[in-house]
């Protein structure tokens, strides 16, 4: 089963495939955002992730309320990774302004701490460098 985050924001479009080693941006073209069209989008996604009918699970942030998943994608009947995991994933992703749907349905609460939510060069490393030793340190717990 493979999960997805899609971050839909001012007409942009980034796609990260999720894995426990953190995320995986999908570029196109090189790049790593792009203009969101609907049929475009879920064309190039499908083809990019050489999608054959396997189930799957998302994890969206969008300003646009009308966004949708294409038709023909299977959904998975549970997500793949718990709710820690996935507020792992995304700390240091998202802003706290975002709503996050999840698909299948999950409820995320990701805490963000004050001091992360300044849009500062030095600010985003730091949630950078935070974001990373979370992931290690989840993954020593997974080991021990």
């Amino acid at each position: 089963m493979n999960s997805y985050f899609i971050q839909n924001t001012n007409g942009q479009i980034i796609v990260s495939d999720m894995s426990s080693d953190g995320l995986t941006i999908l570029k196109r073209n090189g790049e790593t955002s792009q203009d969101y069209e609907k049929d475009d989008f879920w064309s190039w996604f499908k083809n990019k992730i050489e999608y054959d009918n396997e189930a799957l699970c998302f994890v969206i942030t969008s300003d646009d309320e009308d966004f949708t998943l294409d038709d023909s994608l299977q959904v998975a009947d549970q997500q793949y990774f718990t709710e820690i995991e996935i507020e792992n994933l995304l700390l240091g992703e998202i802003e706290a302004s975002m709503n996050i749907t999840c698909i299948p349905e999950m409820t995320i609460n990701i805490s963000i701490p004050d001091n992360i939510l300044e849009t500062t060069p030095q600010a985003k490393k730091k949630s950078s460098i935070q974001h990373y030793y979370r992931k290690q340190t989840s993954k020593m717990k997974e080991k021990s």
